[in-house]
């Protein structure tokens, strides 16, 4: 893999001298492509400028061409507090009713495991290593029980 992407700039060093946009172009696909096998994800091309981005990764790459964070900080903030409310208020329905069956019983535990899971694999994203290339699976991923024996009643 680092082979061919140090092929792919040679070559791009090359044919820059003659064609600097198809060089930096190919070399750029090249580049996407393999990091994009190394996540285990399908390669759709680069895409083009206009795209529509989340607005939280327009925010990111606005914050390093300012030299500020704040419009970053504001939006995740509130993606953040909506996105943990609507877990949060969505398991507190369910425990309200949680007595009246042992069927909507079940849809509480089920509410209260996602509600728990989502906010451990916040915490672990916000208080960790485990971002974007980290394949170490987090409590809340499937196939991993983590730290669940310490989650509450």
């Amino acid at each position: 893999m680092e082979e061919s992407i140090r092929t792919a700039f040679d070559v791009a060093l090359r044919t820059r001298r003659t064609d600097r946009e198809t060089a930096d172009r190919t070399f750029f696909e090249h580049f996407v492509r393999i990091h994009r096998e190394g996540e285990g994800a399908e390669y759709t091309g680069i895409k083009p400028i206009g795209t529509d981005l989340p607005p939280a990764i327009v925010a990111a790459d606005r914050a390093i061409e300012s030299g500020s964070s704040r419009e970053l900080v504001e939006i995740l903030t509130r993606d953040l507090l909506r996105s943990v409310q609507e877990k949060y208020r969505h398991t507190l329905e369910k425990k309200r009713v949680s007595e009246t069956s042992v069927a909507v019983g079940r849809e509480y535990v089920a509410a209260y495991v996602e509600y728990v899971h989502y906010v451990e694999a916040l915490s672990n994203l916000m208080n960790e290593s485990g971002g974007h290339h980290d394949k170490k699976k987090t409590a809340g991923e499937p196939g991993n029980s983590g730290s669940c024996a310490r989650h509450g009643k």
